[in-house]
């Protein structure tokens, strides 16, 4: 990772930080529309950049801070920026770069996937950190009270016999996620996104909803991601219903009472 994070090394992070405030105030005043496109495709590939550095890493299971987490934390700070531009209707249409949307699909995904579900829940755990000693309960202990509306309680300190405790890390990771799927909502009324691209992403949302470790208004969040996914791809509407319902357990119960088959989970 070392490499990616000298190739951004240009624009400091702080940098980056700055811009999405920028970008979040001139959103929300209108002033985005009245950027030249050429100044806006220029701060999306400069933003790109550091969501392509920060796109893959795993980000250690250890309460020392690690060059992965910086990277990442910088990746989702620039989609987040990135996604004020994109969500903003009316542009030019050069300036919905599709290499862009991509990645901060791509970006949210894997990190909902490798550094929250799997170390909050066993059974993703097994899929995606399969390496790694499974640390989920001792995680839902941390995010207990967040479930519940509270503050985040104290990391519990590590002992001999649990060595792997999760790290507060995923306390600084959740929030520009929020962030981000509250844009990328956005986002989808302003672009035409292909299903094959959003559509992995969205059954992770759906996903959350059976895992009781995350934040309830998270939750709430991931599912107005595929709320917004409904609406803007009616043509997936019985593929991510399907979903929906498979996810909390529906599926099976109103198949077995119809005797159907499950023709439903065939969608995909």
């Amino acid at each position: 990772v070392a490499p990616a994070h000298a190739a951004v090394g240009r624009l400091p992070p702080a940098k980056v930080q700055m811009l999405s405030g920028m970008l979040m105030s001139a959103r929300s005043q209108g002033y985005l529309s009245k950027v030249p496109a050429a100044v806006l495709q220029h701060l999306l590939r400069t933003l790109h950049q550091f969501m392509l550095a920060g796109a893959a890493p795993v980000i250690p299971n250890s309460r020392e801070k690690s060059l992965e987490l910086t990277l990442v934390m910088d990746a989702l700070e620039a989609a987040v920026a990135a996604t004020y531009i994109l969500s903003t209707p009316d542009l030019p249409p050069e300036v919905y770069m599709e290499e862009v949307v991509q990645s901060v699909v791509q970006l949210a995904q894997h990190h909902m996937q490798v550094n929250v579900l799997a170390v909050l829940d066993d059974r993703y755990h097994r899929l995606w950190r399969p390496s790694e000693p499974a640390s989920s309960l001792q995680t839902q202990g941390i995010f207990s009270t967040l479930k519940k509306g509270g503050r985040t309680p104290k990391t519990p300190r590590a002992s001999k016999a649990s060595p792997h405790l999760p790290s507060s890390y995923l306390d600084l990771l959740l929030p520009p996620l929020q962030q981000l799927l509250v844009l990328m909502s956005d986002v989808l009324t302003a672009v035409k996104v292909d299903a094959s691209q959003v559509l992995p992403l969205v059954r992770i949302m759906i996903g959350c909803l059976s895992v009781d470790a995350l934040p309830r208004v998270f939750q709430v969040k991931a599912a107005g991601l595929a709320v917004a996914v409904f609406g803007a791809l009616p043509e997936q509407r019985a593929v991510l219903l399907a979903e929906l319902l498979s996810s909390t357990g529906l599926l099976g119960a109103s198949s077995a009472a119809t005797g159907g088959g499950g023709g439903g989970a065939s969608a995909r």
